[in-house]
């Protein structure tokens, strides 16, 4: 997933249930929110507001996850969410109470396919 993000054309941010310390992937802190930065973790989404209240806006966002807590999170903060299965071993079936099903990628390359064409 990190392809995804990093090579999508927009307004960016990385918000993590992990603690900073913990994150290995390239982003600036600027654009980096993690579990040290809320009193609440996921589904709690804390997180998610934070992002959006520092670096990006409510309008023309969207969250994407690999697990449903995640989703849960996106959920809880009235963000629109897709979900790319590649490097989980949950099934679209998983998520299917939660997002639409054209909103859940088998691959990284279709969901930056379904993201170019909303931003």
């Amino acid at each position: 997933m990190n392809g995804l993000v990093t090579n999508l054309r927009c307004h960016k941010a990385l918000v993590s249930g992990c603690s900073k310390k913990d994150q290995a992937i390239g982003f600036g802190n600027e654009q980096l929110f993690t579990a040290d930065e809320v009193k609440n973790g996921k589904p709690d989404p804390s997180s998610l507001l934070t992002a959006l209240e520092k670096k990006l806006k409510t309008t023309g966002s969207i969250v994407v996850k690999n697990v449903p807590l995640g989703v849960e999170d996106a959920i809880r903060a009235g963000i629109p969410c897709i979900v790319v299965l590649n490097n989980t071993p949950l099934h679209a079936v998983d998520f299917k109470p939660l997002v639409l099903e054209e909103r859940i990628h088998k691959r990284t390359e279709l969901a930056f396919n379904f993201l170019e064409e909303l931003v």
